[in-house]
């Protein structure tokens, strides 16, 4: 088995009361185990960090995800502040397409987005679009045929050059870097 060797902190300060916040990429719903579990569960352990893992379907639209990471934020923020806390800050981490669909996700509410987001890191998200996916049906017929469960009813219709294309990442760059 391997593991990572242990790195020690390079300070002693604690960390910012900040919230990290995990948004799953491409094919999250094929795979039974989570590649970022250990990883996440060091940030809680060894940061003392929370985590909140935002629970999305790859299969739908980016700008569907967006409203739905916004949303789980603005709940996880009053819930917060109804057990007294005070007003969380976040720092996303978006993985694959899930860093594409927290990206649309400071769009929904700019308002929050620049009150409560500190910052956001993708890893190998495609933002620029991906010719990879091009080649869609086939794409779609694997994806089918190996998740785990159907895509939500409301994605069921979605394509998933919609969100990755090269196109589609154009056009949303065009639309919303005025």
């Amino acid at each position: 088995q391997l593991a990572p060797a242990t790195m020690p902190l390079l300070y002693n300060v604690p960390p910012k009361p900040i919230t990290v916040v995990f948004v799953p990429g491409l094919y999250k719903e094929v795979f039974e185990e989570d590649m970022f579990a250990k990883g996440l569960r060091a940030i809680e352990d060894q940061l003392g960090l929370r985590v909140l893992r935002i629970n999305i379907d790859s299969r739908c639209l980016s700008s569907k995800n967006a409203v739905k990471i916004a949303q789980a934020l603005k709940d996880d923020t009053k819930s917060r502040l109804m057990r007294g806390y005070s007003k969380p800050r976040y720092v996303i981490l978006g993985y694959s397409k899930g860093g594409l669909d927290a990206l649309e996700s400071l769009l929904v509410d700019t308002e929050f987005s620049r009150s409560q987001i500190l910052g956001l890191v993708t890893i190998a998200a495609p933002i620029q679009g991906t010719k990879l996916i091009e080649v869609e049906d086939l794409q779609k017929n694997i994806y089918q045929r190996l998740a785990h469960a159907e895509a939500p009813s409301d994605c069921a219709e979605d394509t998933l050059s919609a969100s990755l294309s090269r196109t589609a990442r154009g056009g949303f760059f065009v639309k919303n870097l005025e």
